[in-house]
């Protein structure tokens, strides 16, 4: 009889049940995959393998590997449905939804009730959808009547598995999840198995060339009238564009805004958010639930009254993100969809701007020479390997890597919304770490130097060129400008006016520029022509 199916007593002093191994026999069992920070492909293949490392030996019934691609959405609460109201002009009439209200007040009682309930209660609903699910023995066999025995010492069985065609990106958001995952269960007689779980990424290919609207632009202008008390206080206009809204992660949104403050309070702020819109679906399509997500943002000062604010292709950077999912529609319980807004904070209700944009993998033709190519970037990096169709398309693709989510690693129990977490021995380590998905994301090629971009990264506060105040827009209670910088600013441009006048704009120290800027402790000179 061998040591590990003899009664003995485990380290808190209680006896333990026949066939279960001690904590000692096990030192190690996991699964690998070959390349674990790669971006997969519908059709590559995904390789690795599962590793034992015994003490002594151990029956098992077999060793299994489970790869699996699934989606599954959970929402949590809706806005509740209106009340439907009875009439009170009629002592009999009919219920809404049905069914008749009599002389009695116990039938009108039940139905308060019931409808009181619906209203308090949130509306949920779950859906979920497999795309794919491989199990097969890499050690056993299902229909073996035998047990098998792994010996002591360290034993691998290596794996492959091709995934089939038309996939969704992985994604992990707050009401849902697309997954990949790949699984190995150590099934053993009498005890219950040990499971590990590898987690990999996969993208699709989302051609921003195959879009007509990714190459031209989009603008929007608004306007509000401020009042307090009927008393109106002015007019605020605002106004945004883009050259164009086709983008991959890496790439810089050039956003370009004119912000008009004619009213008598000031803008506190106005920045340009880079948002995700998720529209999740039920199964059935009869429910929907949208959640939006600010995934970069960039932000100015404020506006004083009677100023104005100029935005001049100010860069906002795309993070690692899945693309949009007009591209495939491969996922029919979630829409991911991306749009720009201006927020312009006033002091009642914000002016929001919205603009339309299209995040892919494959950037436009035209932008190929603005990022870097193979020969440019570290080989170190875990470049990103695409499909072989689309490589011999464009032969020129500048090279992307993987870079995790922007949102940053999730618990892997967080992904199993139908099962409660796995149990573990013991003395067993699985690694139920965070982890976050990864996306192809390019690099820009650095501007060349003298020019109005390479002045853009170089400049200090909201990566604008050189700016002189002319005057004060005055303290912002808001964001806590300090005084003495605003009181230095004042003296350092009049001081510069009086050169300028005295020498005609001669003065060795510079010359003022007559633009306003919305932030008071912001003081540059521009240097002399």
């Amino acid at each position: 009889m061998t040591p590990h199916n003899q009664l003995s007593q485990s380290h808190s002093g209680l006896p333990r049940r026949r066939g279960t191994p001690s904590p000692e026999q096990i030192r190690r069992f996991d699964v690998t995959l070959d390349d674990p920070g790669c971006v997969y492909f519908s059709g590559d293949v995904v390789s690795g393998k599962v590793r034992v490392d015994l003490d002594n030996c151990l029956t098992v019934q077999g060793i299994t590997v489970r790869i699996v691609g699934e989606a599954a959405v959970s929402v949590t609460s809706e806005p509740p449905a209106p009340r439907p109201r009875l009439r009170k002009n009629k002592i009999c009439g009919t219920i809404p939804g049905g069914g008749t209200l009599g002389s009695t007040t116990s039938n009108v009682l039940v139905y308060i009730r019931a409808t009181a309930a619906a209203v308090a209660a949130p509306h949920k609903f779950r859906s979920s959808e497999k795309y794919f699910e491989h199990k097969f023995y890499v050690f056993g066999h299902k229909y073996s009547s035998r047990r098998e025995r792994l010996w002591a010492g360290s034993h691998q069985f290596p794996f492959r598995v091709a995934l089939p065609t038309k996939l969704p990106a992985s994604f992990h958001g707050r009401f849902g999840f697309v997954r990949y995952l790949c699984e190995a269960t150590l099934e053993r007689a009498g005890a219950p198995g040990l499971t590990h779980r590898a987690p990999f990424s996969v993208s699709c290919i989302a051609d921003l060339n195959a879009e007509p609207k990714a190459e031209s632009g989009a603008y929007e202008q608004r306007s509000t009238n401020s009042c307090l008390f009927c008393c109106k206080k002015g007019t605020v206009i605002a106004s945004a564009k883009v050259k164009r809204t086709g983008f991959v992660p890496g790439e810089e949104i050039a956003v370009s805004a004119d912000i008009l403050n004619m009213s008598d309070r000031p803008i506190y702020r106005t920045s340009a958010r880079l948002k995700q819109v998720v529209t999740y679906l039920s199964s059935r399509g009869l429910r929907s639930h949208v959640d939006e997500r600010v995934v970069a943002e960039v932000s100015r000062g404020a506006v004083a009254s009677g100023d104005s604010d100029a935005w001049h292709e100010v860069p906002l950077t795309v993070p690692p993100v899945p693309p949009s999912s007009r591209f495939t529609n491969c996922c029919k319980l979630m829409d991911i969809d991306y749009r720009l807004d201006l927020l312009v904070e006033l002091e009642t209700e914000p002016m929001e701007l919205r603009l339309p944009l299209w995040l892919g993998t494959v950037p436009l033709c035209k932008q190929f020479p603005n990022l870097l190519a193979a020969a440019d970037v570290d080989p170190g990096l875990s470049r990103v390997r695409f499909p072989a169709a689309t490589v011999a398309k464009y032969p020129d693709l500048p090279v992307s890597t993987g870079e995790p989510c922007v949102f940053g690693p999730r618990p892997l129990d967080g992904y199993f919304w139908r099962r409660r977490p796995l149990e573990r021995a013991p003395g067993v380590r699985t690694s139920d770490r965070g982890w976050a998905p990864r996306y192809p994301t390019y690099r820009p090629r650095p501007p060349p130097e003298g020019t109005v971009r390479a002045l853009l990264r170089q400049s200090g506060a909201h990566q604008l060129p050189t700016i002189v105040i002319t005057r004060p827009p005055g303290l912002c209670a808001r964001h806590h400008h300090a005084a003495a910088a605003a009181a230095a600013a004042v003296a350092a441009a009049d001081a510069t006016e009086e050169g300028a006048a005295e020498g005609n704009g001669a003065s060795g120290r510079g010359r003022a520029s007559a633009r306003r800027h919305s932030a008071p402790d912001h003081l540059m000179v521009e240097p002399a022509q």
